[in-house]
């Protein structure tokens, strides 16, 4: 984490279609991980859905939580939020849980 490339903050939801726009992913190959990422969340996934979200939760399923410490030995809860927006979306969420309403308030408002 210290040695990552500064990214930028996130300040919208970035809309699955825009996020992919440059992906050069075979439709195939993304029926595929949909298929994956819908049996192993047993969930279904349509065309629609952020994949690169679900591959940022996977790498972190089976991570326990430690206090203050923000590696995939241990993460703690705000770490491991700005972990995943880092890993699908290239930006930062805030670290501190009081800011999480502002920078999620886009998100809640597309469910």
């Amino acid at each position: 984490m210290d040695g990552d490339p500064p990214v930028r903050v996130c300040r919208t939801y970035v809309l699955p279609e825009q996020q992919t726009a440059g992906d050069k992913t075979s439709i195939h190959e993304a029926s595929t991980r949909r298929a994956y990422y819908a049996k192993k969340f047993d969930m279904e996934l349509d065309r629609g859905s952020n994949l690169k979200l679900y591959e940022a939760v996977d790498q972190w399923i089976g991570v326990k939580y430690k206090y203050a410490s923000c590696t995939k030995s241990g993460v703690d809860c705000s770490c491991l939020v700005n972990a995943i927006y880092r890993e699908a979306y290239q930006c930062n969420h805030p670290a501190i849980p009081k800011d999480f309403t502002s920078a999620s308030k886009s998100l809640m408002l597309m469910n």
